[in-house]
């Protein structure tokens, strides 16, 4: 039996984990001494030395890896952990990510103590550069900000705490194969708000990670299947909706944001490439918008319900658009490239506005 279970997804970090498992411990160690914990290494099949540095790093907390041969994935290895938690009945859990360079032992007891106090859910809430998570900023969080009408900043955020009750619903629900993968936090952030969990975003301050500059690859298409098949499948809660709930923030800081360079040709040039070669998917889907130019916030928005409204689970559709969520980027590049991380913070919630204004786009 133990109270508090952090678990430390991984795949290839072996350079970077000892760093997070420290830095766990010493906030167990500090803020819960008479507490039963445990540190979880949950590693998706890793074939550096990221399980043997896990093992061999020195903690007073108790340890413990969980994973099996051939199982890969992010959201594959979080359900070991909540299966884990669920059979040892285990009180809090959270979860962080193994690349984290900006974790600190106060994160352990900011993220563990709303539970303590009645939340069920725990988000982060951090200051990251305005080009770092483009994923989160053009369709995470406009989506559930304009049609589950809940302001949570990093609903795909990494860092989350939850309580066993919550592990027990997430393990109830259907896991399609891209939920098993990438969008497991989305499934886990959505779940939550149709199920009426009590929520909060917790202030971490920076995160200082490896980012994943806007690339076409797995993750994008993962998290974007698993959140547009939720979404449709959650339309009834969502017509039911009508005005945006903001989510309580914790501990509220600001810290200046990791420096991150980005090249916006390359970005531009990848666009165009990818979406000359859709034309067809395009004139089918968003007739009377031409891909090629600059996309603004408001066509973005349309440009997303339209691919959400003739939704297909396929890897050519989802590659389709994500061209076009490549133009949105460079796009957004172009107008915010002089403005400060406050100002471009803005434009963002004005973006996930314009979700919400235009959201019978989808509903009706």
């Amino acid at each position: 039996m133990y109270d508090i279970a952090v678990g430390i997804p991984s795949y290839n970090e072996g350079k970077r984990i000892s760093f997070v498992i420290k830095q766990v411990d010493k906030g167990l160690q500090r803020y819960y001494p008479g507490k039963k914990a445990v540190i979880v290494n949950l590693d998706g099949g890793s074939s550096d030395d990221t399980r043997d540095v896990f093992y061999n790093t020195k903690t007073k907390t108790e340890k413990l890896q969980l994973w099996e041969k051939d199982i890969t994935g992010k959201g594959n290895v979080l359900k070991l952990l909540f299966e884990f938690m669920k059979k040892n009945k285990v009180k809090y859990g959270m979860t962080v990510d193994s690349d984290l360079k900006s974790i600190r032992p106060e994160w352990v007891k900011l993220m563990i103590n709303p539970l303590e106090k009645g939340y069920d859910f725990c988000t982060p809430f951090y200051s990251r550069h305005k080009y770092d998570g483009t994923i989160t900023n053009n369709i995470v969080y406009p989506l559930v900000y304009g049609l589950y009408c809940r302001d949570i900043r990093q609903p795909i955020g990494g860092e989350f705490s939850f309580g066993l009750n919550m592990v027990r619903i997430w393990l109830k629900q259907r896991w399609r194969k891209s939920t098993r993968q990438f969008g497991i936090d989305n499934f886990m952030t959505t779940t939550a708000v149709i199920e009426k969990a009590k929520i909060c975003q917790v202030g971490l301050g920076t995160k200082k990670h490896k980012p994943s500059a806007p690339s076409l690859n797995r993750m994008f298409r993962e998290v974007v299947d698993t959140l547009f098949y939720d979404i449709r499948k959650d339309r009834k809660f969502i017509k039911k909706q009508k005005t945006v709930k903001k989510a309580r923030i914790l501990n509220k800081t600001y810290e200046k944001p990791q420096n991150l360079g980005v090249d916006k040709k390359k970005i531009k040039k990848k666009a165009l490439e990818g979406i000359r070669q859709n034309k067809k998917i395009y004139e089918k889907v968003i007739p009377g918008i031409d891909p090629e130019k600059k996309t603004d916030a408001g066509t973005w928005c349309s440009i997303v319900y339209s691919f959400l409204e003739n939704f297909k689970s396929s890897k050519s559709y989802l590659e389709a658009f994500s061209y076009l969520y490549f133009m949105r980027v460079y796009s957004f590049i172009e107008e915010t490239e002089k403005m400060s991380q406050k100002m471009a913070e803005k434009e963002i919630k004005k973006q996930a506005k314009k979700f919400f204004k235009k959201r019978k786009e989808f509903t009706s």
